[in-house]
């Protein structure tokens, strides 16, 4: 059986909460989520996802957590973190610079 290595969901489902429980997305490399929602969270199974590389979320600041978005950058895993904006250049940046989100 082939390992499940990248991952893109371009729908609203908190897939979040499925990430530690099942084996299947234990060997993520690659992992894309389109959901606004998911860095509302305080906390997301991502640090379990140990052979994660690439990832690449959705930034919508006025429904977003902050310190999930400072606990994500400092992963030591991750060798490419996105974020998708569909805000101007100038709210993210007074998102960024507010929250002191300096990388």
């Amino acid at each position: 059986m082939l390992q499940l290595k990248s991952l893109t969901l371009s729908m609203p489902i908190d897939f979040t909460n499925s990430i530690s429980r099942f084996d299947v997305f234990k060997n993520l490399t690659h992992l894309e989520l389109m959901d606004q929602s998911v860095l509302m969270k305080s906390y997301i199974c991502f640090d379990t996802l140990v052979e994660l590389t690439h990832l690449c979320l959705v930034l919508a600041p006025h429904r977003c957590n902050p310190a999930m978005v400072k606990h994500l950058i400092s992963n030591m895993h991750l060798r490419v973190m996105v974020f998708c904006v569909e805000y101007l250049h100038q709210e993210i940046e007074r998102f960024m610079e507010q929250h002191e989100i300096l990388d």
